[in-house]
């Protein structure tokens, strides 16, 4: 794989398009296919956003429409008071009901994965397939604390840098695992920042930091085909979930040389074992 060939779908032109949702605006990127009747949804995993996709995004958009969500409180979406599992389900069943295309499927990285799983449990005519990309599985299969399910704002510290290169010096990945594609973390840490009138300070609201996972065990039947890719590295990955995935009807890979952060450690590799699932369920 080359560790340049991100570079590709990272360039591809994208339209911005934003949604007001119980007032808030949220911000999405839209990549138009003119002949397409399809929509790839992709999902961002916490604290992250949706430049986390571009490399991918950028080079499934030659057969696909594809749409790249901020979740609030993260990227360029809106912050709110309060946030809730729930409630970014809820931004995206809006914004792909907004597109009102034929067949959807949905991607989702880490706690966006879950949260693209919660919303096939709607059994949505159109939403014809999910793939969670190295999502924690103990939220499908062990019974998760109600109370991660909500935060509040609690007055969070938001942290200022001198400058965007100092900032981006102190991007890191959580959980905390190598870095393999330096080029490309670099130009997603640029777009990770803002400038406002106190310094450099991350996008992010701090005060989503308590929001990991649903309360309760997500259900798995869903009349969307289902799949799960996973980094053989992952501190999130164990072969011993390979039982418990296919009592599920889960279709499973793994990309050996990727940890957790699969968008920016093998963005080639995913993006070939996601267009394989794409011809699976569309």
């Amino acid at each position: 794989m080359k560790h340049d060939w991100w570079k590709i779908g990272w360039q591809s032109a994208y339209q911005t398009l934003h949604s007001r949702i119980d007032n808030v605006w949220c911000y999405s990127k839209y990549w138009h296919h003119p002949s397409s009747d399809q929509l790839v949804v992709l999902l961002h995993g916490q604290l992250a956003n949706s430049h986390w996709w571009r490399p991918i995004a950028g080079m499934l958009a030659q057969d696909y429409n594809v749409l790249a969500i901020d979740f609030s409180g993260m990227g360029d979406s809106q912050w709110r008071d309060s946030y809730s599992f729930d409630v970014h389900v809820k931004e995206v069943k809006h914004a792909i009901e907004l597109m009102a295309k034929k067949h959807v499927v949905t991607i989702g990285h880490s706690y966006g994965g879950l949260i693209g799983l919660s919303l096939a449990s709607h059994h949505q005519e159109n939403h014809v397939g999910h793939i969670l990309i190295d999502s924690p599985l103990t939220a499908l299969f062990n019974d998760q604390p109600s109370s991660s399910s909500q935060s509040s704002r609690l007055k969070a510290q938001i942290v200022h840098y001198s400058s965007q290169k100092a900032i981006c010096e102190r991007f890191r990945i959580v959980p905390p695992q190598p870095i393999l594609i330096e080029s490309l973390a670099e130009a997603v840490a640029r777009e990770s920042a803002i400038q406002d009138e106190q310094g450099w300070r991350w996008k992010f609201d701090p005060n989503v930091l308590a929001l990991f996972h649903p309360g309760g065990r997500l259900s798995t039947e869903v009349s969307a085909k289902l799949a799960y890719i996973a980094g053989g590295s992952s501190v999130f990955w164990s072969e011993s979930y390979k039982s418990q995935l296919e009592a599920c009807h889960i279709d499973l890979s793994v990309i050996p040389e990727g940890y957790h952060a699969l968008p920016l450690d093998v963005p080639e590799a995913l993006y070939m074992q996601i267009n394989q699932q794409l011809d699976r369920m569309i």
